[in-house]
């Protein structure tokens, strides 16, 4: 038996038509009104539907040049099928939706961590910066007392002792050099850590690359 697809016989639309309205299995040959209806004289057609959920997605459809070609048993062969045919597309279409959902799902979980991320380190900086404003505040005056009594002791006092002299230096020099930190706290714009001396379990900020936001 030559069983094959039907691919170009005449009446093929009409006979396809006729076979999807029916919307059941279907075994047609050429000595019935059917295979005049069908546009299928001198040979046979065998067809069943692909339904799921009460939805048809298709036919499977076997044609022979044949009369008669086809019995009962073939039609209930080809039904079994092609309800398996009809539940692996189903499986098919579902796994590929899940497929799909768990990539949606995993693109938002990604997006979701990385706002997280995005808002605690924005909370962190918004700390760090609360708490370098507090600390410029503090230091600020203290400092500028400093510096400033330094600054005129080395103005009034020319002639005071050299090692006298490279004291107060050192103290105008370091206390200039707290006056630039204490500014820099101001100008946070990033939170750039690194590990304090040896302890890998410590990190302190990087006052340079914060306050320059690289």
């Amino acid at each position: 038996m030559d069983l094959s697809p039907i691919t170009s016989q005449t009446g093929e639309k009409d006979c396809l038509k006729w076979l999807v309205s029916l919307k059941r299995p279907t075994l047609v040959s050429c000595d019935g009104d059917g295979g005049k209806h069908a546009g299928i004289e001198n040979s046979s057609l065998l067809a069943t539907p692909l339904i799921i959920e009460s939805m048809m997605i298709g036919m499977v459809v076997f044609y022979d040049g044949i009369e008669n070609s086809f019995r009962d048993k073939d039609v209930k062969l080809l039904t079994i099928i092609g309800d398996q045919i009809a539940s692996f597309i189903e499986r098919s279409r579902a796994h590929r939706e899940l497929e799909q959902k768990n990539r949606e799902l995993e693109e938002a979980h990604e997006q979701l961590r990385e706002a997280q991320k995005d808002l605690i380190d924005a909370e962190k900086l918004r700390a760090v910066r609360e708490l370098a404003a507090s600390i410029n505040h503090e230091i600020n005056n203290p400092l500028s007392v400093i510096t400033g009594n330094a600054e005129y002791l080395l103005y009034i006092n020319k002639n005071l002792e050299q090692n006298v002299m490279e004291r107060l230096n050192i103290i105008y020099s370091e206390a200039s050099r707290i006056a630039e930190i204490n500014r820099r706290l101001l100008e946070i714009q990033d939170l750039v850590t690194q590990t304090y001396v040896d302890d890998d379990q410590i990190k302190m900020l990087n006052l340079e690359r914060s306050s320059s936001g690289e």
